[in-house]
Formats: C-alpha cells, structure tokens, sequence
C-alpha cells in the first residue's frame, strides 16, 4: 500500500464534513471476509504526522490503526507531546470509546475543550459513543 497525504474526510449522509483528517499512512491492512462475516485480519497503518484540519485543527503525532476480527471493531492509538489515547470501535455492537489523558499544555487541549471532550483543566478523556 502507498503512502498518502490526501484529506481523509468523513462525511454525513448529506456531504457534511464532519472531521477532514490529513497525514501519510504507512503499512498496510488485510482482511479477509465472506458477504458481511469477517474471517482475518492482519497488519496495521501508522502515520506519525496525523493531523486534524475540520472542524479543529490538531495534531495528533503517531498514531497506530488495527482491525481485528475476533470482536470485530478497529483499534486506533495516539502517542504524543502532552498525550496518548486509544479510540476502539466496535463494529457489531456499533459504540465507540475515547479514553486517555490529554494534559493541559499539550496541542490538542484547546481543540479537546472546543469539541466538547475535556472541561478547561480537566486531563482525563473517557467517552463513549453509540452509531
């Protein structure tokens, strides 16, 4: 799989952006599957320039994204100055968990505060989703 640097959006039913990702991904993802049924998966993408750019700028440094087929759901961690979170997705169940620490001098505070995951001060993050 080639590196990219192209926008990365992900996008409403209705074309609104809602989070415009940009960076290079590097390595590459295999699954394996019959109709709807995940039967492997294997390999990963990392990128260590990851940055969100909409609806808040940020920059997330390295960043790891796996896909597993046992539960099934995608795994991504970030690893930065000032952070580390782990978002997990679960495909069958269709939830989504934030959870880390974001400390309050690193980049990605502000941008936290603004998209409503942190309170001003607060450095612990731990969300969860249904879709």
């Amino acid at each position: 799989m080639k590196p990219t640097t192209e926008a990365l959006p992900l996008r409403f039913a209705n074309g609104l952006v809602l989070f415009d990702w940009q960076g290079q991904w590097q390595g590459e993802l295999q699954l394996q599957g019959r109709f709807t049924r995940c039967l492997g998966t294997g390999g990963r993408l990392s990128s260590d320039d990851l940055a969100l750019t909409a609806p808040v700028a940020a920059e997330f440094g390295q960043v790891e994204l796996q896909l597993q087929c046992s539960s099934p759901r995608l795994q991504l961690d970030s690893r930065g100055p000032g952070h580390q979170l782990s978002f997990t997705a679960d495909l069958q169940t269709q939830r989504s968990r934030l959870q880390g620490r974001i400390a309050s001098d690193s980049a990605l505070a502000p941008p936290a505060v603004e998209l409503g995951l942190l309170k001003a001060g607060q450095q612990q993050v731990k969300r969860g989703w249904r879709w």
